[in-house]
């Protein structure tokens, strides 16, 4: 059994049967998914939260800077969720601020070279602030400042007429985008011509990241929605690490495409100058988060914002809710034209 199907078999139990929730998530021999699994036990046990979730904290301490941060937002979230918002607030202040630079949660690089560590640990910070709230938000009614942002400089969209541009900011490694995918793409489909959608990835090490050379590269062979659910399925389910340029290569010509031609994409100046110009895209969206949904270039919002603005305790309320926004910010922008 793979480590991912013994993290969700814990996670499903946690509700109905936290202590053989509990008895599994630490029979999950890899640090990872053992500490994810905790930290989901951790929100519904009928022992000690704090404890569990140190259980979390101390399986998460091995992993590296990424993992780290990540995981421990799901335990920050669990002891806010419970009523142990003090806990949650000095958990989340220690990860951002710990007295050794390089164990930092919070970036020190440059915004050019964006850390998909913001994304869980903003989430983390959201949560410790905002659990112990009663006021509930709307997601079919989205307020500024809450549910989503209006960017301060409104970026150039390809839609034209009453079509509204729908662009989502990703990482082919992040289990969030992963997991919001089939739902985006339904949402997708729902929105028919009322909507332009287009894809950037997020440059996790900067205008030279492979995943984000990927992307590039599969979108000037106009293969990247073909592809896009055969790239996460290789990160997220045959966990293959596709973080060279061979590895890359060699994947996608086992996946249909003609190694020749990909290659020749893949080194062309169309690629690379697409690909060094993303930093700055990012940095112009502001789409500090994945995943980041920007509607007309203008209005921006994503599931972290979502999930805190509706108080949502599942994946699925979180999603739920995003797109609700989303097709709200659609008709907003839509009237406007």
């Amino acid at each position: 059994m793979t480590p991912t199907t013994q993290r969700d078999r814990a996670a499903g139990l946690a509700k109905s049967n936290p202590a053989q929730a509990l008895e599994q998530g630490r029979n999950i021999k890899e640090p990872w998914f053992r500490a994810q699994a905790l930290s989901w036990v951790a929100r519904f046990t009928d022992g000690s939260v704090v404890a569990i979730a140190a259980e979390a904290a101390k399986a998460a301490a091995g992993g590296d800077r990424y993992q780290k941060c990540a995981v421990r937002a799901w335990e920050v979230a669990a002891l806010a969720e419970r009523d142990h918002i003090q806990e949650a607030r000095t958990t989340t202040i220690l990860l951002v601020m710990r007295s050794d630079p390089s164990e930092q949660c919070y970036p020190r690089v440059s915004q050019t070279k964006l850390q998909p560590t913001m994304r869980f640990l903003r989430f983390a910070l959201i949560a410790a602030s905002l659990f112990a709230s009663t006021a509930y938000a709307s997601p079919g009614a989205p307020t500024e400042g809450t549910e989503y942002l209006a960017l301060a400089t409104p970026q150039p969209v390809a839609a034209t007429g009453k079509k509204v541009e729908v662009v989502e900011f990703f990482m082919y490694h992040c289990p969030h985008c992963n997991a919001f995918e089939p739902e985006l793409e339904r949402w997708v489909k729902q929105q028919g011509d009322k909507i332009v959608f287009r894809r950037v990835h997020i440059p996790y090490s900067g205008a030279s990241d492979p995943e984000a050379h990927l992307f590039v590269t599969l979108e000037a062979l106009g293969k990247s929605e073909e592809m896009q659910g055969r790239v996460f399925k290789a990160f997220h389910v045959d966990h293959l690490r596709l973080t060279k340029d061979d590895a890359i290569i060699d994947w996608v010509a086992k996946n249909g495409i003609d190694r020749k031609q990909f290659v020749d994409a893949w080194g062309s100046f169309g690629v690379m100058m697409k690909l060094r110009r993303l930093p700055q895209v990012i940095e112009s969206y502001k789409a500090k988060v994945a995943p980041t949904v920007v509607i007309d270039g203008k209005y921006q919002t994503s599931p972290s914002m979502a999930q805190a603005a509706v108080q949502a305790t599942n994946e699925a309320q979180v999603f739920g809710a995003t797109l609700q926004i989303m097709t709200a910010l659609v008709a907003k922008a839509a009237a406007g034209k």
